[in-house]
């Protein structure tokens, strides 16, 4: 499992609703669909308080990410390292 040193976390939200447009699922803009729920990452890195308060400004609906299993952790963790920001 790739490792986030939580003083240094990049801001990963998941967005539990999806639209349905026209019998086709989609995420609203500026989010990406994994396996039936919307994320959107941004590369600035902050910490769990002011992440959470990201979330919040975004939507009532968002939500900082987790990796509920192995799979939702590979694709957070490779898409968050994704990013190649340097370390502190």
């Amino acid at each position: 499992l790739a490792t986030i040193d939580s003083r240094d976390l990049l801001v990963a939200l998941k967005q539990s609703s999806v639209f349905n447009v026209r019998g086709k699922e989609r995420c609203p803009e500026g989010f990406e669909m994994w396996n039936g729920k919307c994320y959107r990452f941004f590369s600035e890195k902050q910490g769990f308080e002011e992440a959470a308060e990201t979330c919040a400004q975004i939507s009532a609906y968002s939500t900082l990410a987790s990796a509920e299993d192995e799979t939702t952790n590979r694709f957070l963790s490779s898409t968050l390292l994704s990013f190649n920001l340097p370390s502190r």
